[in-house]
């Protein structure tokens, strides 16, 4: 799960542009630079995919947990969707869990 704390951080800061991409991942306080580089990476590439994902399905980002970290929700929905699966567990793997049936026809589409 620290995985991915590390990365929507970094994701974060990069979307609000107050760290570059190299800044955020692989700064002095960021544990697991690669992972947390490699993440960040492939999430920014297939960002776009992944707003509209939560676009056409609104409870993912309703929910109280996911609604104050959008950007670990990015990294997680990319892991899952795209990555080998979502690693550790939480409320927002559950959330993503939960809205699955839902998520899987909009992928289609795209």
């Amino acid at each position: 799960m620290q995985r991915y704390v590390e990365a929507g951080r970094a994701l974060s800061q990069v979307l609000s542009r107050t760290a570059g991409l190299k800044t955020a991942t692989l700064g002095d306080g960021v544990k697991g630079k690669r992972t947390t580089y490699a993440l960040v990476c492939e999430t920014l590439k297939y960002l776009h995919v992944i707003r509209d994902i939560c676009k056409a399905v609104p409870s993912l980002v309703k929910n109280k947990t996911v609604g104050k970290r959008p950007a670990m929700l990015y990294v997680m929905l990319y892991d899952h969707l795209f990555g080998k699966g979502i690693k550790g567990g939480g409320a927002v793997k559950r959330v993503i869990k939960e809205n699955a049936a839902a998520v899987s026809p909009v992928v289609a589409r795209l």
